[in-house]
Parts: structure tokens; sequence; C-alpha cells
């Protein structure tokens, strides 16, 4: 029937009728080959996108020195998970995670980040308009989480409520001073045990790059959040290495 119009899906079913096929199960690998990708450059803060940095062991080696004429690598990143991405290196994936995340308390989305881009005003360099956002998306999850909005029935719906959280926060001097209030001194020597952090921790495997530390350690850019933080485990909404072992 070479004139007869058919759909991929009807070809397919055609064919399967006549030859048959073999059930192939995925792994892991091919999940993260399946998600959203980009080109991106990794530079001596990382790789970044989005307003998010992306840092860890894993990258070290690979800065400036990638081989494609564009200068990038191949990244990929899952939009339920933006604290964390894959980027493909000569040796394959590794996951490299947003070196912001332990100012987050709760997982989020990208859709939620993207809301906060859009409300929270730029007043500081990149950098530190990154950790702004980053505050600004832990304030909103705690709200959001305590329900601790006071918006009436009538302006109920979650873009109201997240609206009206974010308007609040970005007005200044509405926030209330804490512990992740931290001076510009403070702020450097944050990033400078990053960087150190980074550079001594090189023979550490790249699933564990970028992990927050414990809560008992001691570190000044860890936010109190030991009563209203979600467990670390939480935050792997998928492990797609672990759902390939059960195929």
């Amino acid at each position: 029937m070479p004139r007869l119009a058919l759909t991929p899906n009807e070809m397919w079913a055609a064919l399967t009728g006549i030859a048959g096929h073999v059930p192939v199960p995925l792994t892991g690998a091919d999940w993260i080959e399946l998600l959203p990708s980009r080109r991106c450059a990794i530079s001596d803060e990382g790789i970044r996108f989005e307003h998010r940095t992306y840092d860890g062991p894993a990258l070290n080696g690979h800065r400036h020195r990638s081989t494609a004429a564009d200068g990038k690598w191949e990244v990929h990143h899952n939009p339920y998970e933006p604290w964390q991405c894959w980027v493909r290196l000569p040796h394959g994936w590794e996951q490299v995670s947003w070196i912001h995340q332990s100012l987050v308390s709760r997982p989020f989305t990208d859709t939620t980040w993207r809301h906060i881009r859009s409300v929270v005003t730029r007043r500081a360099d990149r950098a530190e308009h990154e950790e702004h956002l980053a505050r600004h998306l832990d304030e909103l999850l705690r709200r959001a989480h305590a329900a601790d909005t006071g918006i009436s029935d009538a302006d109920s719906s979650p873009p109201a409520i997240s609206a009206r959280i974010l308007d609040t926060a970005a007005r200044p001097g509405t926030t209330k001073p804490g512990k992740n209030d931290q001076p510009a001194q403070s702020r450097r020597k944050a990033q400078a045990e990053h960087t150190k952090q980074r550079n001594t921790n090189t023979d550490l495997p790249g699933h564990l790059a970028g992990q927050v530390p414990d809560a008992g350690e001691d570190s000044d850019t860890t936010p109190d959040i030991a009563d209203s933080a979600t467990p670390a485990a939480a935050w792997n909404i998928f492990d797609a290495h672990q759902e390939a072992q059960q195929w």
C-alpha cells in the first residue's frame, strides 16, 4: 500500500505484527539521555544556566578544556529536579549539584524557580543575585508549607498566594533578619571554603559531589532548617539507576 498515509505509530504497529519485537529495559543512563539538554561551558565557577550555578569535584580537570567547536559540554537537566544536572564528560555522565541547594529547605520545580526570577528584582552582581533568589525561594517554600499566608479564601489560588508572598518578601525592609542574612565578609569566606573543598576533594565519586553537609557539621553557610526542612533523601524524587534495577 505505497500510497496509504500512516502515522509513525501505525507504521510501528504494522511492522511489529510482521517482524515482532524484543523488549529491552532502559538503564539509568538511558533515562538521563531522554532529559532536556543544552550546551554549557564549564568555567572556574562551574556550569551556569537559568541563573543557577552547578559545581563539584567531578568538574575538576575539565574547566575550559572542551574539545568541541563551541567550547561547551552537553548538559541534561530535569525540570522537576532543578537542583542537579548531568554533564557528559569523556568517561560518561556525572551528576553535579546546585551550589545553593543548602540554602533551600524543600524540593522545588523549575516553574517555581522561574516565578521567583520574575518577581525578585536584581540589585547585585550575578553571584549575589543567585544567592538572593535562593533565599527568596526558601522563604516562599517555607511559608507555603506552613500555610502562614494570611490570604482570604477569595484570593487563595496558588499563583495569587505565591505572588503575595513574594511581593512581601521582595520589598526592602520586610524580611526579618536571621541566620541566613550573611554580611559580605561571611559570603566571601563561604565562597572561599567552597572553592577549597572543590579543589581538595577530587577523589570523591561524582554522585557525592556537592552534597549538602550533615546538620551536625559546623558550617557557616548551612541554614538553620532543622525544624522544617525536608530530609536529604526526599530530594531524590526519581533515582533512574535504582529504578532500572527493578526492570
